[in-house]
């Protein structure tokens, strides 16, 4: 867990390159992914990630 934006925050963290992806749930079938690109890029990039329907 990371702090993020002053909130816990699931987080991976890779050991070679400078990316932080901070995760947090919006409701059980979306979580929002802000890709940090540490020294690279001041703002964080944003991706929703939803849930496949099972087939």
């Amino acid at each position: 867990m990371v702090e993020f934006y002053g909130v816990l925050t699931a987080t991976l963290v890779y050991d070679r390159v400078p990316v932080l992806d901070d995760l947090r749930a919006i409701d059980s079938d979306t979580i929002v992914a802000a890709v940090e690109h540490r020294g690279l890029v001041t703002q964080p990039d944003y991706a929703p990630l939803r849930r496949c329907p099972e087939p």
